[in-house]
């Protein structure tokens, strides 16, 4: 079954994908830390906001 949409057709939709392996949870920390620290050194997040969030990372399990 495909769907229309402002006269095109689009693709059927797909299943969802199977489980992806899982990544380890150190490094999905470790991106945590270095999006939120990028985005304070750029402006984009409060110092005192990006602190909080810092702590947060730390104490998931």
């Amino acid at each position: 079954m495909t769907a229309t949409q402002a006269g095109r057709t689009a693709a059927p939709a797909r299943p969802a994908a199977p489980s992806a392996p899982s990544v380890p949870s150190h490094y999905l920390r470790r991106m945590a830390r270095f999006i939120v620290l990028r985005a304070a050194l750029r402006g984009r997040l409060s110092w005192s906001v990006a602190l909080l969030m810092l702590r947060l990372i730390e104490v998931q399990p």
